[in-house]
C-alpha cells in the first residue's frame, strides 16, 4: 500500500511515517504551507514573534525544514503543497466572522477537518502524487473521505 503521511516536522507524524515504513508500506511525506505570501506585521520581531511550532506562522519554513530532514532520514519522497488560499477561505474567514459576532472560534477544528484531512490529500492528488491512504500523527479515527472540495 502507498501511504501519504502529513509530516509536520514533529515527533508524532515522524513516528507514524516510520511505523508505516517498518510495516512494509511505500511511504511518501507531505507538508502543507498555510502562511502564503503574507507580509510580516510591522511590529513583528523574530525573537518574540510566533513560535516555530505554530501551524499558522511566518516561521513555517523552519517546520518544513524539519519535516524535510525527517523524510530524508526515513528515505522517503517528500512534497510541500501550498494550501494557504484554502486556509484563508475556510479557516481565517470563518474565524473573523465568528469573532466579530462575539463568539470564540477554534481555528484548529476547522483546519483539521477541512484543510489537513481533506485539502492536503486533495491537492497532493491534483499534483499527481499517487497514494492509497493518507495518514498523520494526529489523533483521529479512520474514515473513507472523498477527495472533493
Amino acid at each position: 500500500m502507498k501511504a501519504l503521511v502529513g509530516l509536520s516536522g514533529g515527533v508524532d507524524s515522524a513516528v507514524a511515517a516510520l511505523l508505516l515504513k517498518e510495516q512494509g508500506h511505500d511511504v511518501l511525506g507531505a507538508t502543507m504551507t498555510l502562511w502564503g505570501n503574507r507580509a510580516l506585521p510591522a511590529n513583528y520581531k523574530e525573537s518574540r514573534g510566533c513560535s516555530k511550532d505554530a501551524c499558522f506562522s511566518p516561521n513555517e519554513k523552519e517546520d518544513i525544514k524539519e519535516a524535510e530532514k525527517i523524510a530524508e532520514k526515513l528515505d522517503i519522497p517528500y512534497h510541500v503543497f501550498d494550501c494557504s488560499k484554502d486556509y484563508e477561505k475556510i479557516v481565517l474567514e470563518n474565524f473573523r466572522e465568528e469573532y466579530s459576532k462575539g463568539r470564540t472560534p477554534n481555528p484548529c477544528i476547522r483546519c483539521n477537518a477541512f484543510i489537513k484531512f481533506r485539502v492536503l490529500p486533495f491537492v497532493a492528488r491534483q499534483s499527481g502524487v499517487v497514494f492509497d491512504k493518507f495518514a498523520t500523527g494526529h489523533y483521529a479515527r479512520v474514515e473513507n473521505i472523498k477527495f472533493q472540495i
